[in-house]
């Protein structure tokens, strides 16, 4: 990246990790509300929805201790390399957390009987606004 990263670049990012996963968990939608999708998985659903509820709840703390990690990294930097450090600080959380999410909403696809799967896309897509909000913020520091 070979500019400053400023506020409304990491609100059109962040809009547009939103909006992708909006749309994946439209598209599961579709396919669940067709009723004609039916995945052969050979008994392993039980096992992709523990996968998918571990990797989404270690994704969610480890999320703000990534965040808080790298935010600490690029305190002390200024100018472009600052900016940058602290872009990375909100992206990579916000990424972590999003594809959580969207594995969750690969597993509600695959797994119909989940009943986990929906709740943990729902807590894992709020999770993301939040990280994405509050990293907005971050970015934006020298800005204003």
């Amino acid at each position: 990246m070979g500019q400053n990263p400023t506020k409304k670049m990491a609100a059109i990012t962040l809009g547009a990790l939103l909006f992708g996963e909006l749309v994946g968990a439209g598209a599961v939608l579709f396919f669940r509300l067709q009723g004609n999708f039916h995945p052969d998985l050979n008994g392993t659903e039980n096992q992709l929805e523990l996968i998918a509820i571990v990797f989404g709840l270690t994704m969610i703390p480890g999320g703000f201790l990534f965040r808080r990690f790298l935010a600490a990294k690029a305190e002390g930097r200024s100018g472009l390399d600052g900016a940058q450090a602290r872009y990375a600080a909100f992206l990579i959380p916000v990424t972590l957390v999003e594809a959580a999410f969207l594995f969750a909403i690969v597993v509600w696809l695959l797994a119909p009987e989940s009943s986990a799967a929906p709740t943990l896309a729902v807590l894992l897509f709020l999770a993301t606004l939040y990280l994405g909000w509050t990293g907005v913020r971050l970015v934006g520091e020298e800005d204003e």
